[in-house]
């Protein structure tokens, strides 16, 4: 009998606590969602997405290669990996906005090359002075040869002195 009576009361208490269920504010997201947008903002994520068309699986094996690249250059450079890859997709757009075809990766790996160990140890650790000159020899290729490919770019820069202003 008790039970009979309490019923009511029972289901008017359920209907008004939905009410309030439903209207209650969204808490944080979990799942894939929120993975994907941890994920992408990792230097070597965001590095990787200038290559390739999204979406980008968790086990590409160009992440494994960026985050190799990434650690060798914060190991020899004075910027950070997340100031590195701003820089890398920062010049990037530019370059492809003129119609360059440039990759993220190879500027990177370049960043390794342009240069040998002796330099590096001097003191020389600017990750900017190697990108402004990169970008400089791929937007102003020498007269009649065309647009500067990576390739002639790293090849120009190895065998090219430094530039007055650049030195420390």
């Amino acid at each position: 009998m008790l039970y009979a009576k309490s019923r009511p009361f029972v289901l008017s208490f359920l209907i008004a606590g939905a009410g309030s269920i439903a209207t209650a504010a969204p808490g944080p997201r979990v799942g894939n969602d929120l993975i994907e947008s941890c994920a992408r903002s990792t230097p070597e994520h965001r590095l990787t997405l200038l290559d390739v068309e999204p979406p980008l699986d968790a086990w590409d094996p160009r992440l494994d290669e960026a985050r190799a690249l990434l650690a060798q250059v914060d190991a020899v450079y004075e910027e950070d990996p997340r100031r590195v890859v701003e820089l890398i997709e920062f010049f990037c757009r530019k370059l492809r906005a003129e119609g360059l075809n440039v990759s993220g990766l190879e500027m990177l790996e370049g960043s390794l090359q342009w240069r040998n160990a002796a330099w590096f140890q001097a003191g020389n650790r600017s990750f900017e002075l190697y990108v402004v000159l990169y970008v400089a020899a791929r937007e102003n290729a020498p007269a009649g040869r065309g647009r500067m490919s990576h390739r002639r770019t790293m090849r120009l820069l190895r065998t090219t002195p430094i530039p007055k202003w650049a030195e420390k």
